[in-house]
């Protein structure tokens, strides 16, 4: 714990007050109270930024935050792993040092949060295995409300770790399959009930945004650009263009929403906010082709298969902002020098999604074997293959819901690879440690004796 606190103070210090975007600025701006709060951005990340502000006044006390959640998570999850002190120190280093996620955790971002309470969640379901406790698994329940609470779609990748953690507390209450079962998602309805109360107490005074436009539009201006038609509906707000194909296609991105709406707005009029779903629905069913090769150039380009350079890898520094926040205790060519590190790492193999997905299969494949053999803790191998499934969803869904092709959406599918190949190994290797000690007392044992 003592290299946590370490590496917490020194990125900290180092890159003090972290990498902030446009997104990060408006957040703080609402912070301040000199926007209106809206959902738009996470409200609890909000109130947790004001509270933040209250120990030191400056921006970048979150990102003193977001590192000791990065470094203790890591460490927690090492110690649980593992009783071997050099083995401890190097998964801290490999998993805390991997660039990915490294990098993004210098950011003022909420994909940070969500990524730091997800690996907590993972880390106290592998505490329960170690020592069950109801302490593991409501410490559990907790860092998954708040994995959610700052991402919306954060709830496909909690989704799995919140379903282990009910079937664990049945399995406390009940000795049988059915018993269990039914006692597992009665459980999770509860818990999915609470938490939406919860967020409804939390969102109480906050603007509700309309932010699924920008979302079904650029679907819908991929679509109309691939077809060479214009299927926009009309309800939505135009440029003033003759040619609005022309226009659209001069400005569309295919890895990012945000170019086109120079064009066309995704905020339609309230009253056709529910026909633009429809509309949508409509679209993609009549041109699926066009959807899905639209969708699917998202993910890959995400994933790293089909751009040979990996797209918006990190933040470039600090938007230029009214409150003068720059970076403290780095100068203009040593930030140039970190970017230029940053550039190479992320031009590398060690950056590219597909190798951990890859990782997250193969723990999903060999931890269901393992199951089915029953070769190993059955709990730790639910363990491995939950957390691989929870980075996994988390990929998959992104060929629906991105809204962009930018990386820090999949830095979870990265880490969550890392957590679940280590507790899979880890209970490979206590495997074969018991299997020796057993071979090693039959050896021992005297004639006639039977174990």
């Amino acid at each position: 714990m003592a290299l946590a606190v370490l590496f917490s103070f020194g990125f900290t210090y180092e890159f003090f007050p972290g990498f902030m975007s446009f997104d990060s600025l408006q957040q703080f701006r609402q912070v301040l109270g000199l926007q209106k709060l809206n959902d738009a951005h996470p409200v609890i990340m909000v109130y947790l930024w004001k509270l933040l502000l209250e120990l030191h006044n400056h921006a970048g006390v979150l990102l003193a935050f977001n590192q000791i959640l990065y470094w203790f998570s890591i460490a927690l999850f090492a110690c649980l792993a593992t009783r071997h002190p050099a083995a401890r120190l190097l998964l801290f280093l490999v998993i805390g040092l991997c660039p990915p996620i490294l990098i993004l955790s210098l950011h003022l971002w909420k994909d940070v949060l969500m990524m730091c309470f997800l690996a907590i969640a993972s880390t106290t379901l592998l505490g329960y295995i170690r020592r069950p406790s109801w302490t593991w698994l409501i410490a559990t329940v907790l860092t998954l409300f708040f994995a959610v609470a700052v991402r919306v779609n954060g709830f496909i990748p909690a989704l799995p770790l919140l379903l282990l953690t009910c079937y664990f507390a049945a399995k406390r209450f009940s000795n049988t399959k059915w018993k269990t079962t039914g006692l597992t998602i009665a459980c999770l309805l509860g818990l999915c009930v609470t938490h939406i109360a919860a967020m409804g107490a939390v969102n109480a005074k906050a603007e509700k945004s309309y932010g699924l436009g920008t979302l079904l539009v650029w679907d819908m201006v991929a679509i109309s650009l691939t077809e060479k038609e214009d299927l926009l509906p009309k309800y939505l707000q135009r440029s003033t263009e003759d040619n609005i194909l022309s226009a659209l296609a001069a400005a569309y991105s295919a890895e990012a929403n945000y170019p086109s709406y120079a064009v066309v707005s995704p905020y339609p009029p309230e009253a056709f906010q529910k026909q633009l779903v429809w509309d949508w629905l409509k679209l993609i069913v009549a041109y699926p082709e066009a959807y899905l090769r639209h969708r699917g150039h998202v993910l890959g380009v995400m994933l790293g298969v089909l751009n040979r350079e990996i797209y918006y890898p990190y933040h470039p520094g600090i938007d230029q902002n009214e409150f003068n926040i720059e970076f403290i205790n780095v100068t203009p060519e040593e930030l140039k020098a970190h970017l230029l590190r940053f550039d190479q790492l992320a031009a590398s193999l060690v950056y590219r999604p597909w190798v951990y997905v890859l990782l997250a299969l193969t723990v999903l494949a060999l931890s269901s074997m393992r199951l089915l053999i029953k070769r190993g803790s059955s709990e730790a191998n639910i363990l491995a293959a939950t957390v691989a499934l929870s980075g996994l969803a988390s990929a998959a869904s992104l060929l629906i819901i991105a809204t962009a092709a930018d990386y820090r959406y999949i830095t979870w599918t990265i880490l969550a690879a890392l957590l679940a190949f280590v507790i899979l190994c880890g209970d490979e290797a206590r495997t074969m440690r018991l299997k020796r000690q057993l071979l090693s007392k039959t050896r021992i044992a005297p004639a006639g004796y039977t174990p």
